[in-house]
């Protein structure tokens, strides 16, 4: 795998990760 592939999922998983807090914050409230 090139690093800019690397790059690209370690990307999405910050951004998911990021996203669930806010959507569990919403559930919970």
């Amino acid at each position: 795998m090139d690093n800019a592939s690397v790059m690209v999922g370690i990307a999405r998983l910050v951004e998911q990760r990021a996203e669930n807090p806010h959507d569990q914050f919403k559930s919970g409230s």
